[in-house]
């Protein structure tokens, strides 16, 4: 389910931009193939209090191919690099509250805490067009289209994105890729996860009363994506 790192993603200015790089047959001598749609349902939750994104971590419920999985992600460490997410699968009936059982030892005592008075903060639903970019016929990168809508604070709005993840690329084409890309389509460089894209777009993130001082700082950084 994991899947590979994220090296670049750009914002789109709407799904013209997006249906445009999908009639894309060949970009730097690369081949590109047409792997199929997914249609994405996320949930992120925290406590009233955004006691979740104030210590730096993140709880979020996945729909996919008729699969539920949960993905818990920190305490991220100032200065570090957020650590990789916790993700399991989940039984179809599972409650809110027994999530915790399913997660690594470490994490039980926090959710057995936590995960009584969580609730949902955003809701993203998004339709995904998946294409395999080739090199000599051999898979190098994977390209994810965008067309999300998130829904939180009583309204929703839309956004467009374009993902590039690498497999691999002995030949260090990605950056090639990804400026032509750039260049091409007016794509604007995206430095934010899709929980403070969805809560910044729909005016729904925390205020820095909620126990953090790090949070003026990381609104600040997603809002300006969205300046433009």
């Amino acid at each position: 389910m994991k899947p590979a790192p994220v090296a670049f993603r750009f914002r789109a200015e709407d799904r013209s931009v997006l249906e445009s790089i999908a009639t894309l047959r060949q970009v730097e001598g690369c081949n590109l193939r047409l792997l199929g749609h997914k249609l994405i349902v996320d949930r992120y939750f925290d406590t009233a209090e955004w006691h979740l994104i104030a210590q730096g971590c993140t709880y979020r419920e996945r729909m996919l191919d008729r699969r539920r999985w949960v993905a818990f992600r920190g305490p991220v460490k100032k200065f570090a690099v957020p650590p990789d997410p916790i993700e399991v699968e989940l039984p179809d009936c599972t409650r809110l509250d027994e999530v915790g059982t399913l997660l690594p030892p470490m994490f039980r005592a926090w959710a057995a805490a936590e995960y009584r008075s969580l609730g949902q903060i955003l809701r993203a639903e998004n339709n995904r067009t998946l294409i395999e970019i080739v090199e000599q016929d051999e898979p190098r990168f994977l390209l994810c289209l965008d067309d999300a809508e998130f829904f939180s604070n009583g309204s929703s709005r839309r956004c467009c994105a374009v993902k590039l993840h690498m497999r691999r690329d002995p030949n260090g084409l990605m950056c090639w890729l990804a400026g032509r890309l750039r260049r091409d389509f007016g794509l604007v460089e995206m430095n934010v996860s899709k929980l403070q894209a969805g809560l910044a777009l729909t005016g729904a993130e925390p205020t820095a009363g909620c126990g953090s001082a790090r949070l003026p700082d990381v609104h600040a950084a997603f809002r300006s994506v969205f300046a433009s």
